[in-house]
């Protein structure tokens, strides 16, 4: 086994990527994010930090770049990151490359390559990672053995600087047919010194039917023997609807042999808010979180002090909104620290504003954050500005009467519709290229609509109108 995986890794090294120049695809969308900052509401904006990114055709992330400004005030390259997929998405190739400021020069290069079975799986990961400074790099691969579920059983790792590879495998095992892991033990071998794999890390879950952790035990190996060292206990309630209310967890260390009790967490639901309590040896925590009726976040609360304490060292609380087509719109966060030496609290608050593109795509974030206690109070205004190389038509085009006019076209997140035709009773209906209704909405068209396409899987559709016995229909483009 050995021999073998020696042979491996020599043939991995000479199989090993160069770091090639890379070029944008062509018709990427390009996206500008740049972040400002000023004092007050007075004072100019000032750029200090400038991301670019790029997408593909189908919306992924191929390219990243980040710039800040050097002590001197010039524009200098942080960090490029440069990414690859496959016909699923899948990435197969990420390249980073960090610099210094001053003096500007490449200071740490990494890369790694994925490939797949099917182009589903995960088979290998190489991973390249070189330091220019001091004139050092590492590789390792990691490899990926899965069961007839398309569950990892098995990985090995080859790692370590050239020349002094290491090697380790994996083992890991599932509770029945769920894909819950209940098993994990680590095997190494170290430069090849030694004629047999030795156990360094092993564990053992067991779990209930909710996939649930019951008992975690943790095993080393000391003296040629492999020792149970840790163990971890959990005891837990349910309610009809088989969402945990309680949770009792206890540890004990070997060879005490003695439980400690660790927390109780107490979880309760009322409507669409869960509410969550642990309470530990000398700290309790508090956090609470709401829902709409979509299940978007609106609320969420954190808490945590001291037993016995009358007064939280820490609270926060964060609201979220919505605008009416789902978009995020404001989210502000206000925060209470209390200081124990002087019983002082100090107050820190943060807003922040999105606007968006009439197709979906975010345009701004504009920050704002202040700090406020007795012997203090500051204020900071920062935003972050969006553009874009392709721009959307947001200005309604021309149609004729009773005609049916969708924009943008193609379209990633939605689409709007302008109809002009006589008031009544309608369905307006989006038809895959297979023929299938995908969905159907009923009711008094208006002459202006916005429809959500989030959802929907890249490719042409129909968008078909149906009022008094008449029919209109157009197509249109989802792309991802």
């Amino acid at each position: 086994m050995i021999k073998q995986a020696i042979i491996l890794f020599i043939i991995l090294i000479n199989a090993a990527p160069v770091l090639a120049q890379w070029e944008l695809p062509p018709g990427a969308l390009v996206r500008k994010r740049i972040h400002q900052s000023r004092d007050t509401d007075e004072d100019e904006w000032k750029d200090f930090r400038i991301h670019i990114k790029a997408y593909d055709a189908r919306g992924r992330e191929v390219y990243q770049k980040s710039r800040i400004k050097s002590d001197n005030g010039s524009w200098v390259t942080n960090r490029e990151e440069f990414y690859a997929y496959n016909n699923f998405s899948n990435r197969t190739r990420y390249h980073e490359k960090s610099y210094q400021t001053n003096p500007h020069k490449l200071e740490w290069e990494s890369l790694k390559e994925y490939e797949y079975l099917n182009d589903t799986l995960l088979t290998r990961i190489y991973k390249l990672n070189k330091d220019l400074i001091n004139n050092e790099q590492w590789e390792s691969w990691d490899f990926f053995i899965y069961d007839h579920k398309n569950r990892n059983i098995r990985n090995k790792s080859i790692f370590g600087s050239l020349g002094k590879p290491e090697y380790g495998i994996e083992f890991r095992s599932y509770y029945n047919d769920m894909d819950c892991r209940v098993g994990h033990a680590w095997y190494r071998l170290i430069e090849g010194t030694v004629d047999s794999w030795v156990l360094t890390d092993s564990s053992n879950v067991e779990k209930n039917e909710y996939c649930h952790d019951l008992l975690k035990t943790s095993y080393r190996y000391e003296a040629n023997e492999i020792t149970v060292f840790y163990q971890q206990k959990y005891e837990r309630a349910y309610d009809p609807d088989n969402r945990p209310t309680k949770i009792f967890h206890y540890s004990r260390d070997f060879p005490e042999m003695e439980w400690v009790f660790k927390s109780e967490t107490s979880i309760s639901y009322v409507g669409n808010k869960e509410v969550t309590r642990i309470v530990s040896e000398n700290r309790e925590n508090y956090e609470e979180v709401e829902t709409d009726e979509s299940g978007r976040q609106i609320l969420y609360i954190y808490k945590w002090k001291e037993i016995n304490s009358e007064y939280w060292n820490y609270e926060n609380i964060t609201e979220y909104t919505y605008e009416e087509n789902g978009n995020l719109s404001d989210i502000i966060s206000r925060t209470k620290i209390r200081d124990d030496s002087t019983g002082e609290f100090e107050t820190r608050g943060e807003e922040t504003l999105f606007t968006y593109r009439c197709d979906g795509a975010l345009t701004g974030m504009i920050y704002k954050n202040f700090r406020q206690s007795k012997d203090y109070e500051n204020e900071n205004h920062h935003r972050t500005l969006y553009e874009y190389v392709t721009t959307a038509d947001c200005e309604p085009p021309e149609y004729p009467s009773e005609s049916i006019v969708l924009f943008p076209n193609p379209a990633r997140q939605y689409i709007h519709v302008l109809f002009d035709a006589p008031a009544g009773n309608s369905t307006l209906s989006i038809i895959s290229s297979k023929g299938d209704v995908v969905r159907e909405y009923q009711g008094n068209l208006k002459s202006y609509n916005s429809l959500d396409l989030k959802t929907l899987k890249s490719g042409m559709y129909i968008l078909r109108i149906e009022i008094e016995n008449r029919m209109y229909s157009s197509r249109f483009v989802k792309v991802d």
